[in-house]
């Protein structure tokens, strides 16, 4: 996972581009601030959306990191009402929800997953924000050690629900 900001002192709103790759297939999802996501592999390149889905049942797909909190209470609130799963990486994820594959994320998350995430979520039309409901783009982009508890999600509306769940 890589992103670029364009400011020394940036806030998530500033990154320019992002990107992942899977290194096992070579698929590559990329970013371009105010260009959309796009996704590529063997086939070519297509821009992707979320899946633009705004309500909470058992039909949504919720991607949880769960080897990253000790808050077990957030996803058995979420899974008894979603249909949820661990991918076991984060970036991964992301790109999933980025390209409508999954719903939402829910979980903490590193800060070069978060600066990333979030330009490949909200280019594709999603939601990106933290367990409070504070959407990132105003928030300053900081190197910390500690992980940002994030919902990425397709929607803002899907985002706010799951927000409410989480309280």
């Amino acid at each position: 996972m890589v992103s670029v900001f364009d400011r020394i002192e940036p806030y998530f709103q500033d990154a320019v581009v992002a990107g992942v790759r899977d290194l096992r297939t070579g698929e590559v999802w990329s970013a371009e601030r105010g260009k959309g996501t796009r996704y590529t592999h063997m086939d070519g390149t297509v821009v992707v959306k979320t899946s633009g889905i705004t309500e909470v049942d058992k039909k949504t797909h919720v991607l949880f990191d769960h080897y990253g909190t000790p808050e077990a209470g957030i996803y058995n609130k979420i899974h008894k009402l979603a249909w949820g799963k661990d991918l076991g990486s984060n970036g991964f994820g992301l790109c999933c929800v980025s390209d409508g594959v999954f719903d939402a994320f829910v979980g903490p998350l590193n800060p070069w997953e978060a600066g990333a995430g979030y330009l490949l979520v909200t280019e594709a039309g999603g939601w990106f924000g933290n367990f409070g409901g504070v959407p990132y783009g105003d928030v300053r982009f900081e190197y910390v050690k500690g992980r940002l508890p994030t919902i990425a999600a397709a929607t803002a509306e899907l985002g706010k629900k799951l927000v409410a769940l989480l309280k």
